[in-house]
């Protein structure tokens, strides 16, 4: 269970974005496309949230 708050930043975002790359790649590799292409989403996603964040830190609540 996540705590009620959390904090996150630019560098946590940068990270999960990388994380989710490399598990689309993997779900490309094993014939997996529609799966590559939601994580390839959300990386997009996690991408947009990165350069969206201003403070070092954001709470997530």
């Amino acid at each position: 269970m996540l705590p009620k708050k959390m904090s996150f930043n630019k560098q946590d975002a940068q990270d999960w974005e990388k994380d989710l790359i490399q598990l689309a790649e993997a779900a490309e590799e094993i014939g997996k496309y529609e799966t590559a292409r939601m994580f390839f989403a959300c990386a997009a996603i996690m991408h947009d949230f990165a350069e969206k964040l201003k403070k070092p830190d954001v709470l997530l609540s």
